[in-house]
C-alpha cells in the first residue's frame, strides 16, 4: 500500500469515526429550533408583528373521530417509481381515501350549518 492509499483510508477512517462522535450533538441540536418562536429573531428596529409559538398544547390525546371515515382507510402514502401500470388511483386505495374525504365535505357544503348555504336558505324562506 503506497503512503498516499494509506492517508486516504485513515482520512475515511477519521471521518466515520467523526461522524458517529457528532451524532449525539447533532441530534440534540436539531431539536432546539423545532421549540424556538424562531430560528433568527426579527431584524434590528423591526416594528412589526413576530411570530411567538404557542406551547399551549393538549394534555391527552384527542378521542377518535367518529366522522372521519378517510382515517381508517388502509393508503399507500409512499409513491411508486415508476408508478404502477394499473389505474393509479385504483393501487393503493386512493379512491376510496378520497371519496371519503369528499363525502364528508360535501355533506358539510350542502348542509345548513356552512354560513353560505344558511344565508341562501334564510333568504329563500323569507321571500
Amino acid at each position: 500500500m503506497t503512503r498516499m492509499q494509506r492517508l486516504c483510508v485513515a482520512a475515511v477512517v477519521a471521518a466515520g469515526m467523526g461522524g458517529a462522535l457528532a451524532t449525539p450533538a447533532l441530534a440534540q441540536s436539531a431539536s432546539g429550533p423545532a421549540f424556538q418562536n424562531t430560528v433568527k429573531g426579527p431584524p434590528p428596529g423591526w416594528k412589526g408583528p413576530v411570530f411567538k409559538l404557542s406551547h399551549d398544547n393538549p394534555a391527552t390525546a384527542p378521542s377518535e373521530c367518529a366522522e372521519c371515515t378517510w382515517l381508517k382507510v388502509d393508503v399507500d402514502f409512499k409513491p411508486q417509481f415508476p408508478p404502477p401500470t394499473a389505474n393509479a388511483w385504483d393501487s393503493g386505495n386512493w379512491s376510496e381515501y378520497l371519496k371519503r374525504i369528499l363525502a364528508i365535505r360535501v355533506a358539510r357544503l350542502l348542509s345548513s350549518e356552512h354560513p353560505l348555504i344558511g344565508l341562501v336558505s334564510m333568504r329563500w324562506a323569507a321571500s
